[in-house]
């Protein structure tokens, strides 16, 4: 009797395409002194830099203008005005380095992140909208200021800050924490000073703080702390204080 063999079934394996995630690209030009730029609905992360009027983006992972920003992208024109940035959809960020000096308006929309990490001057205002991180560190306003945040859990960290106007801090619902600080008295300087925590549990945080009209601090609803710790905090106006839970000290 012959038996015949078992022909078994070979297993084939499809090579699958590689898949990258999008890259993001952001549109960046300097018009009538005004550098305006602008993001995709990727993610979007880049680095600024300001020398003489001349605006150098950097990024690892985001095109600018559609070419690699790896080296950095110099953008033709002279910045004489303002500074104007939407970055759209996407989780995006935007670093502020070096020396940088603002001649009008600074405008920050829809990054999560936000941060410098040389000396920033801004002549006019600087608005920063839907900011879930924000960290300015020896930053300068001759204007106001006015930051606001998202409905998520946000943290916004001011260390010598100094704002010759008003400054109108909204960390809106999530459970934020919100620290005003300098190192030796008098180093974060405000004229006015508005900071409302709204809905979750906040945390509030100032040291070290001069605000030389009126002052008004919101908790909001919640569990809500002003934390004062170290102390070294001037209110020459007055401080009106609403919905904070826990006062310390």
């Amino acid at each position: 009797m012959v038996r015949k063999g078992n022909v078994g079934r070979r297993c084939l394996f499809e090579s699958l395409e590689s898949r990258q995630m999008m890259a993001g690209d952001v549109t960046a030009q300097i018009v009538d002194g005004n550098l305006i730029v602008k993001g995709d609905s990727n993610d979007n992360h880049i680095s600024v830099a300001i020398v003489a009027g001349v605006v150098t983006i950097t990024s690892a992972d985001t095109t600018v203008n559609s070419a690699s920003a790896t080296t950095g992208v110099a953008i033709s024109g002279t910045l004489t005005g303002d500074i104007e940035m939407n970055l759209k959809r996407g989780t995006d960020s935007v670093a502020l380095t070096g020396t940088i000096t603002v001649p009008g308006d600074l405008e920050i929309k829809k990054a999560e992140t936000v941060t410098n990490t040389g000396t920033l001057a801004v002549t006019g205002d600087m608005d920063v909208k839907r900011v879930s991180t924000l960290t300015l560190v020896g930053t300068t306003v001759s204007g106001d200021m006015d930051v606001k945040g998202t409905t998520g859990n946000d943290t916004f960290t001011l260390t010598g800050t100094k704002v010759t106007g008003s400054a109108d801090i909204k960390a809106r619902r999530g459970d934020d924490t919100v620290t005003i600080t300098a190192e030796t008295a008098a180093g974060t300087t405000f004229g006015d000073l508005d900071v409302e925590l709204g809905r979750g549990t906040d945390t509030l945080k100032m040291k070290n703080t001069t605000v030389s009209r009126e002052t008004e601090v919101d908790g909001g609803k919640g569990s809500d702390t002003f934390d004062r710790t170290g102390g070294g905090d001037v209110f020459t106006g007055g401080i009106k204080i609403k919905c904070f839970e826990t006062q310390t000290p």
